[in-house]
């Protein structure tokens, strides 16, 4: 049986019905986001964690308030995509200016300040 939020999900991006790993266009809050794999999630903590000298589990607590979110997504377990973007949205305003973005993990648009 489907879930009711996989429904919503078909809905919004019905190309997920081939391939459920497709990168899909979702709103969350009033901007549109990049629905991020979790493998991209866990290249960039192991890049930011490695360039500052700090623990996964640091970072993690750090990026998201919970400690073992990226060694769940290692075991193949998920997160929602409010926490996804979250994530994604901190490496971004806080990736160290000396250390590249990965080229192969799409990274968000710079926020505006409300003005």
């Amino acid at each position: 049986m489907i879930g009711f939020r996989r429904k919503i999900a078909l809905l919004i991006c019905p190309e997920l019905r081939a391939d459920p790993r497709i990168p899909c266009r979702e709103t969350v809050g009033f901007r549109v986001a990049v629905h991020v794999v979790p493998a991209d999630l866990v290249a960039l903590v192991e890049l930011f964690a490695t360039h500052k000298g700090r623990s996964e589990a640091t970072i993690s607590n750090k990026a998201a308030g919970n400690a073992t979110l990226f060694e769940r997504l290692r075991t193949g377990k998920g997160c929602n995509i409010r926490t996804a973007q979250k994530v994604l949205d901190w490496f971004s305003d806080n990736w160290p200016v000396d250390l590249q973005w990965p080229a192969d993990v799409p990274r968000p648009s710079a926020k505006k300040d409300a003005a």
